[in-house]
């Protein structure tokens, strides 16, 4: 077992830049969290690995990258078509 930092869903939120909430709403097979002892009904606090945090930033970021280089494309393909 490594001694790799946990954080809380307000810190996982503030490195995404989202509400604490939306952390909530990600799937754990998207951002796998472990549960720590107590919390609500026993069922335990959520914490994520930084690194399980890293990916899933690397994965969001590919993807908001390869979405915008295709809308450009698109809007490159529409202008050429009305020039051409």
């Amino acid at each position: 077992m490594t001694d790799e930092p946990l954080l809380t869903p307000s810190q996982v939120a503030a490195i995404l830049g989202k509400e604490r909430t939306t952390v909530f709403r990600i799937d754990e097979a998207d951002l796998p969290y472990v549960l720590t002892k107590g919390g609500p009904a026993r069922k335990g606090h959520r914490r994520y690995k930084q690194s399980d945090v890293d990916k899933y930033l690397g994965r969001q970021t590919s993807g908001d990258l390869a979405e915008r280089v295709a809308r450009l494309e698109q809007r490159m393909d529409d202008v050429e078509g009305r020039l051409g």
